[in-house]
């Protein structure tokens, strides 16, 4: 239950989905930091998300 609630907080604060088994995929700061970094990067080569208004 630990992990989940880390994983969705960790979802919130970095405003992009991840997965509830999170930290049983990546179970040291290490690897999670590198898998979070990649992630973001993906995700800011992709753009804006179409959820967010558009200005």
């Amino acid at each position: 239950m630990t992990a989940a609630s880390l994983s969705g907080e960790l979802s919130k604060w970095l405003g992009q989905p991840l997965p509830a088994a999170l930290v049983y995929d990546y179970p040291n700061i290490d690897s999670l930091a590198r898998y979070v970094s990649t992630q973001q990067e993906t995700t800011d080569e992709k753009g804006p998300s179409s959820k967010e208004p558009r200005s």
